[in-house]
């Protein structure tokens, strides 16, 4: 029971982490798509070398399939990444101070 608890433990930290490195590579220039192409590239690359190094047999996918495997496993990844963050951009409040402020009657 406590290797589940560590592993949440460690999911909620992992996910915390997102939005400081999404943050600093704003602070390079790149925006929030960039982002999510450059995490899954590098989620990618370390899930592959895991498997490599772990159970080589594992990391080997038909030909036939190869069809599957990108559109189930990196497309799907990518645009539902892309829907997440990318409408956030456009939730700006037109209004100071925000609409979702209650207002205060006044007496």
């Amino acid at each position: 029971m406590q290797k589940y608890t560590a592993s949440v433990i460690t999911a909620g930290c992992l996910w915390g982490l997102m939005g400081l490195f999404t943050r600093t590579l704003a602070t390079y220039g790149v925006d929030s798509t960039g982002a999510i192409v450059l995490r899954c590239g590098i989620a990618a690359l370390l899930f592959a070398v895991t498997l490599l190094v772990c159970d080589p047999k594992q990391f080997r996918i038909r030909l036939k399939d190869i069809w599957c495997f990108i559109g189930t496993g990196i497309c799907s990844l990518l645009f539902s990444r892309i829907a997440i963050f990318r409408p956030s951009r456009s939730w700006t409040c037109p209004r100071r101070p925000c609409c979702c402020t209650p207002r205060r009657r006044s007496s």
